[in-house]
C-alpha cells in the first residue's frame, strides 16, 4: 500500500501520461459543385476529466480513518460506556492504480447530403466510437468462489475489500443515422430523425439503477461486456413549428384589423414527437451465492425470458416484463452464466405539442400565451423492472414516467 507523497511517491498517486495526443480531422466535399450534393467526414482522439468522485473515497483509508461500530440500543450503550466494548471492523480500502490513464475516445463519422427541394435536405450517415483505458472500480481483495469464512479466503484477509480505481474498461458504437430536415420557410419547419445503434461496454460509468457497475466477477472483467445501460437500439424524433397563416398579411384573415387582427394573429403550433425501443438491465440476485462477499451475483438462465412460463400468461406487461422460470440459482459457490445487460426494459414514446400567441402590445412590448401539453396521447411509459431474480417482485414493474401534463404560461417581452 503507497501513500500520496510519501517514500518517494508523488501527490498525484498516478504517473503523468505525455502521450495523450488529440488529433482531429474533418472533410466537406461539394460533389456537383452546385451545393446539393455534399459528403462529408470527421475523426478525433478525445480524453476524459478524472472525476472527482473518483477520488473521494481516498480520504476513508485507514490509518487517517477508522469506523468503530457499538451494537445496542439507549438502553444497552450509554456516553459512559458507549467506548469500552467497540465491534472489530475490518477496514475497506480505496486506491488509485499508479499507471491510471485517461480515458480516450476515438470518433468518426461520414455522411452523404442531398438538397431535395429549396429549404429541405435529407443526409445519412454512419457514426462510430471506439473507447478504451475507460474509468472503472476494481475489488482486488475479491476472494475467488468457494466454502469458508470469506474473510479468511481473501488475497489479503487484514482488509476487506480492496475498491481500486482503474483504467481497464472499453466501450464500442456503431450508429446509423437519417435525417429529414426542412429549414424555416413560409411559417413551416420540421427536422425527423432516426438513429438504428447499438453501443457495447463492459462499464458503463456508475451504472445507474439498471446495473451496479460492479462486476459480478473481479477475475473475469471480460464476462461484463454487454449492452451499455444507456443503449437504446432505435430511436426517431420528428419536431415541428407551424405559423398559423392567420391574420394581416398572411393568408387567411389578411385584411383583418383592430380587434379581431389582435386575436388572430401570432399564433404558432409545436410538436415534438419521441419513439425509442427499451434500455437494457441486468438480472442478480439477492444472495452472495458465490460466496465472494461482492454480492452482484447474477442467476443462470435456463429457458426464454421472453416467453411465456408457469405464473406468467405473457411476457411484456407490467404484472410480468419477463419470465421468472426461465432463471434459477447457479450452484453453490459458483457465478451464475446471465450476462451483464441481457434483459430489455420497456421501450419509450411520448408526444408533447403546444400552442403560442404572440400580441405585439408596442413596437418594443409584446406578450406571449403559452399553452403546453406534455405526454398530450397520456402514454404509459414504464420504467424498468425490478430485477432481482428468484424474488416475489422479479419482473414486475412499479413506477412509470409521469402522466399527461398541461401548464398555461404568460410571458411579458420589453
Amino acid at each position: 500500500m503507497l501513500l500520496a507523497g510519501q517514500n518517494g511517491v508523488t501527490r498525484s498517486m498516478y504517473r503523468a501520461d505525455q502521450t495523450d495526443l488529440a488529433p482531429r480531422a474533418g472533410l466537406a466535399w461539394d460533389v456537383n459543385g452546385d451545393g446539393r450534393w455534399a459528403i462529408r467526414g470527421g475523426y478525433g482522439t478525445f480524453y476524459e476529466v478524472p472525476l472527482i468522485n473518483q477520488t473521494l473515497n481516498l480520504r476513508l483509508n485507514p490509518p487517517f480513518f477508522t469506523l468503530d461500530q457499538a451494537f445496542g440500543d439507549g438502553r444497552t450503550v450509554t456516553m459512559d460506556n458507549a467506548f469500552n466494548n467497540l465491534a472489530i471492523v475490518i477496514p475497506n480500502l480505496s486506491a488509485f492504480d499508479t499507471n491510471y490513464k485517461e480515458g480516450r475516445v476515438q470518433q468518426f463519422s461520414g455522411n452523404l447530403q442531398h438538397e431535395l427541394m429549396p429549404s429541405l435536405v435529407a443526409d445519412i450517415g454512419y457514426v462510430g466510437t471506439r473507447g478504451d483505458r475507460l474509468f472503472r472500480t476494481v475489488n482486488y481483495n475479491q476472494p475467488a468462489p468457494g466454502t469458508g469464512t470469506i474473510q479468511a479466503r481473501r488475497p489479503y484477509p487484514q482488509f476487506s475489500n480492496m475498491n481500486t480505481v482503474m483504467s481497464l474498461a472499453s466501450s464500442q458504437y456503431n450508429g446509423l443515422e437519417a435525417r429529414l430536415e426542412k429549414r424555416f420557410a413560409r411559417g413551416v419547419s420540421f427536422l425527423a430523425s432516426y438513429t438504428f445503434s447499438k453501443s457495447m461496454d463492459d462499464a458503463s460509468g456508475s451504472g445507474g439503477f439498471s446495473d451496479s457497475g460492479t462486476p459480478q466477477n473481479s477475475r473475469d472483467l471480460a464476462a461484463e461486456w454487454g449492452p451499455s445501460v444507456f443503449d437504446v437500439r432505435h430511436r426517431f424524433v420528428f419536431s415541428s413549428l407551424y405559423e398559423v397563416p392567420v391574420g394581416p398579411g398572411r393568408r387567411f384573415l389578411g385584411e383583418a384589423g383592430g380587434g379581431v387582427a389582435r386575436l388572430v394573429e401570432g399564433w404558432q403550433i409545436n410538436a415534438i414527437v419521441t419513439l425509442q425501443t427499451g434500455q437494457p438491465f441486468t438480472p442478480v440476485l439477492a444472495i452472495d451465492n458465490s460466496n465472494t462477499g461482492q454480492f452482484q451475483d447474477r442467476p443462470d438462465v435456463v429457458g426464454d425470458p421472453d416467453a411465456p412460463g408457469q405464473g406468467c400468461a405473457a411476457t411484456h406487461s407490467a404484472d410480468c416484463w419477463v419470465n421468472p422460470a426461465a432463471f434459477a440459482r447457479a450452484a453453490a459457490f459458483t457465478f451464475g452464466n446471465a450476462g451483464r445487460n441481457s434483459l430489455r426494459g420497456p421501450g419509450y414514446r411520448n408526444v408533447d405539442l403546444s400552442f403560442t400567441k404572440n400580441t405585439r402590445l408596442a413596437p418594443e412590448r409584446q406578450l406571449q400565451v403559452r399553452i403546453e401539453c406534455f405526454n398530450l396521447l397520456n402514454w404509459i411509459n414504464y420504467d424498468n423492472p425490478n430485477r432481482t431474480a428468484l424474488t416475489p417482485n422479479f419482473g414486475k414493474i412499479f413506477s412509470a414516467g409521469p402522466p399527461r401534463q398541461i401548464q398555461l404560461g404568460l410571458r411579458f417581452m420589453f
